[in-house]
């Protein structure tokens, strides 16, 4: 899996019916992978995974939000995530 990692965003694909085109489109650099493998599937528990250049898994779910540019700008430390929310 780790060789999966590059100098961008990885997104992990385990279902290929789920549309990823909002942010494979997206401001950041991604790369789509798909992944029919059931047993890897099952360790991150979602049909989306989206990992950060480093390895580090940044966002997962089973679809991708309505908002895929605040998914982007949030995974790529460009939002403030704190405040009086």
């Amino acid at each position: 899996m780790l060789d999966l990692f590059g100098d961008g965003f990885t997104l992990l694909r385990f279902d290929a019916r789920v549309d990823t085109g909002a942010l494979t489109g997206s401001s950041i650099p991604v790369r789509l992978v798909d992944i029919g493998e059931e047993s890897i599937a099952a360790r991150y528990e979602r049909a989306l995974v989206l990992v950060r250049p480093d390895g580090i898994v940044a966002w997962r779910g089973d679809a991708l939000p309505p908002d895929t540019r605040t998914l982007a700008d949030t995974v790529r430390g460009a939002t403030d995530s704190g405040g009086d929310r």
